[in-house]
């Protein structure tokens, strides 16, 4: 869908994501945000925008858009469909070790252990370049007035028009076992961080499954191919959940060429709108709390995970443990970890994940100072020389009242989860309990499995 090709070649579907979708449905989790972008006025803002980045009848389109009645040439789309993408927002956090320098020239990485806590960050609920590999979730989602609604029946047309509703065909519960097996030479995320991929764990995710409504548009231009004029097919989307939403336009061969001429890389798409530059940015790290980081450690996270889920390794291992590798299966809509887009929801895990923050920090004062008692030399800038038995003393009571702060703001489905995972080990059955009692040949007795 998303390569430019000659119209002279046979196309069985214009758009290869229109396929039927009669009886297809959602969990009552999936919460949707509903078409509120009128369709002919963003349609033909998206085909200004065509016209710009293809440079066809760009002049008449945009004297069309301001002049809806004016009778002059200007672009049109072949075919526009409006489809719900499914999405997963992820609240989560983990622990990890980290092997980190606070300044590139110092000598040696220095172990840590972490704990990195994520908060609103994307995930694709399908698999499609590009779209898969961009953050469509447009950024006032996530505002306290933004009103998705649970999924029904009612959603499957907008202004009298089918609407394509792709299923969820994948989720994020597998996105620390892809990081898990990770080859180490794709652990380094920067200079100064790199982490031991076996020592990645999830202790909390939350995941909110939701439908971002957007327009796809396929044009018919007429653009230069190595010197010779030709007809090709472009595709561009433009979201419809807000007004004015952002746009991309499939980028075509002059743009490219004409970019290598002042050595600028080429996108697969010309993005633009407010916030346009989110589009690419998938992952926002909430807090990171170990001894040998700064917030600069921080930010290099968030470029790592961005462009591991654009591209790469990370996103390989990823989409193979989701889409038919070693473990993938259909979404699981009873697992406790999908949770319903809702604002009280939502509040109630960003509070557990707040006191769960606060005790980190706790728990990695109490290791500072058990480092320090052993190597009172390696005390870092504002941490204390000496440590005394008062100054322990006050950070297990503090640590003993945070425990018990965070179990009391726990929320149900969390404590259900993890009292499930406890009986799901329990209940595994041992290679004692699964082996039969064998009669020995030659003594005619049972033998008794080994300890």
């Amino acid at each position: 869908m998303f390569a430019c090709r000659p119209c002279t070649k046979p196309a069985t579907q214009p758009l290869r994501l229109a396929r039927p979708v009669n009886g297809r449905s959602y969990s009552n989790k999936v919460r949707a945000f509903p078409f509120v972008a009128p369709r002919e006025k963003t349609i033909d803002y998206l085909n200004c925008n065509v016209a710009l980045y293809t440079a066809n009848t760009t002049f008449g389109t945009w004297l069309r858009y301001f002049i809806p009645g004016l009778d002059v040439p200007a672009l049109r789309p072949e075919r526009v469909q409006a489809v719900y993408l499914p999405r997963w927002v992820v609240d989560a956090e983990l622990e990890a070790t980290l092997w980190s320098k606070r300044e590139p020239a110092d000598d040696h990485f220095k172990k840590n252990t972490a704990q990195l806590q994520l908060h609103q960050t994307d995930m694709p609920g399908f698999l499609y370049k590009p779209l898969s590999s961009m953050n469509l979730i447009p950024p006032s989602f996530f505002d306290a007035h933004a009103k998705p609604v649970q999924w029904s029946e009612d959603l499957r047309k907008s202004e009298s028009e089918d609407v394509l509703c792709l299923p969820f065909n994948m989720d994020p519960f597998r996105v620390p076992e892809a990081i898990r097996a990770l080859p180490e030479a794709h652990t380094k995320v920067a200079d100064v961080l790199r982490f031991e991929p076996s020592s990645v764990k999830d202790t909390m995710i939350a995941a909110y499954p939701i439908l971002v409504p957007v327009y796809l548009a396929q044009y018919k231009i007429r653009t230069p191919i190595n010197g010779r004029t030709r007809e090709i097919m472009v595709t561009a989307f433009i979201e419809a959940g807000v007004p004015n939403g952002r746009l991309g336009v499939e980028i075509v061969p002059l743009l490219t060429q004409m970019m290598a001429l002042f050595d600028l890389p080429a996108p697969n798409m010309m993005l633009r709108g407010a916030d346009a530059v989110r589009l690419l940015d998938f992952v926002s790290v909430r807090s990171l709390i170990a001894r040998h980081t700064l917030n600069t450690h921080r930010a290099l996270i968030e470029e790592w995970a961005n462009e591991a889920l654009c591209s790469g390794v990370p996103q390989e291992h990823y989409f193979t443990r989701t889409l038919g590798g070693a473990g993938a299966s259909a979404v699981d809509w009873a697992d406790e970890r999908i949770r319903p887009f809702d604002p009280e929801e939502r509040e109630a895990n960003s509070r557990y994940m707040a006191i769960s923050a606060d005790l980190g920090l706790l728990k990695a004062v109490r290791r500072v100072y058990d480092n320090l008692r052993k190597n009172p030399a390696e005390a870092h800038p504002g941490e204390p020389a000496a440590v005394t038995d008062d100054q322990v003393a006050s950070v297990d009571k503090q640590i003993l009242e945070m425990e018990e702060t965070l179990l009391e703001q726990k929320p149900g489905w969390l404590a259900r989860y993890e009292l499930e995972q406890r009986l799901l080990k329990t209940d595994a059955p041992k290679v004692s309990d699964a082996s039969p009692p064998q009669e020995s040949a030659e003594q005619g007795q049972e033998q008794k499995p080994e300890p």
